[in-house]
């Protein structure tokens, strides 16, 4: 049975609807079918029920750019930034429950005897995210967009110094932190006995000369 192809055809012929080729039939029909039909319409195979199919770029909507809104921060209102508190001069406190811990340094923040610690917002208002600076110059920086918390501070102490030995650490236990306006950092604080109480002159606000103690 024959088959024929005509420049005035607008339709796909009903034997190549019902054809079973093979591959390389499929590319050689489908070059014959774009020479055939008019240069505003192209042919395509239909997987789907094995035939070729006719489509007209004329009634095709044309590409356009994905304008879908842009993803919007996770981070929680009311949350700010470090630069933002400087800049407003807004008063910034230190969570005074820092002072409580009893926590060493090399320990897993999950292992503290008071787990709920770890949940206590760091500061107030609060910040998405604060370098922490021990007292020889060594530097780690905390994040939580949603505000950082106490266990945000000691996670990222933590993972410094998780690999060191007790007796590589002179003072191992965190006293607290300090902070003065205009600064983008904490200073940490650490003793060589826990505290799980306030005690003068360590971490839970402004800055204070160190004591003659070994304390730093």
């Amino acid at each position: 049975m024959g088959c024929s192809l005509t420049e005035a055809s607008t339709t796909v012929p009903a034997c190549l609807y019902q054809a079973t080729v093979s591959p390389l039939s499929n590319l050689l029909l489908f070059s014959l079918l774009l020479i055939t039909f008019q240069p505003s319409s192209f042919i395509v195979f239909d997987s789907s029920n094995s035939s070729w199919i006719r489509s007209d770029p004329a009634n095709q909507p044309s590409p356009c750019l994905n304008l879908s809104p842009r993803r919007t921060s996770s981070s929680a209102a009311g949350v700010m930034t470090i630069a933002e508190i400087n800049e407003s001069h807004a008063p910034l406190e230190l969570a005074i429950e820092t002072q409580q811990t009893a926590w060493k340094i090399n320990q897993r923040p999950k292992d503290l005897d008071n787990d709920q610690l770890l949940q206590v917002p760091l500061t107030k208002p609060p910040i998405k995210s604060i370098t922490l600076r021990f007292p020889h110059g060594k530097e780690v920086v905390a994040r939580n967009l949603k505000g950082l918390t106490i266990g945000d501070a000691l996670s990222a102490i933590h993972k410094a110094n998780k690999n060191r030995a007790d007796d590589e650490l002179d003072n191992p236990y965190l006293k607290g932190f300090a902070w003065d306006q205009g600064e983008n950092y904490f200073e940490v604080h650490l003793q060589s006995q826990p505290a799980t109480g306030s005690s003068s002159g360590g971490g839970g606000g402004k800055k204070k000369k160190k004591s003659k103690d070994n304390d730093e």
